[in-house]
């Protein structure tokens, strides 16, 4: 049972972690354009609020990351499959 419990974790982190190197480097694109754009103030604001809301986005996932590992080991799932 608990090889099994080990299993069904995998593929939660392994989504959380794509999302995550893939939001993580978009953010060091934007960083990289914000580096760029020294006197425009409009584009800094823009690129800004765009790497605040992929961090929070980042911040989301690992969240849900934490709440389904607990769903996992609470065995939620099985209980649901007795109905």
């Amino acid at each position: 049972m608990q090889k099994n419990k080990n299993r069904k974790k995998i593929a939660p982190w392994i989504a959380a972690l794509v999302f995550i190197v893939l939001f993580g480097s978009y953010i060091g694109f934007l960083a990289f354009a914000w580096m760029q754009t020294r006197g425009v103030a409009a584009a800094r604001i823009f690129i800004g609020i765009y790497i605040a809301v992929l961090a929070a986005m980042i911040v989301g996932i690992i969240i849900a990351l934490r709440q389904r590992l607990k769903e996992i080991d609470g065995g939620e799932e099985d209980e649901a499959l007795q109905y």
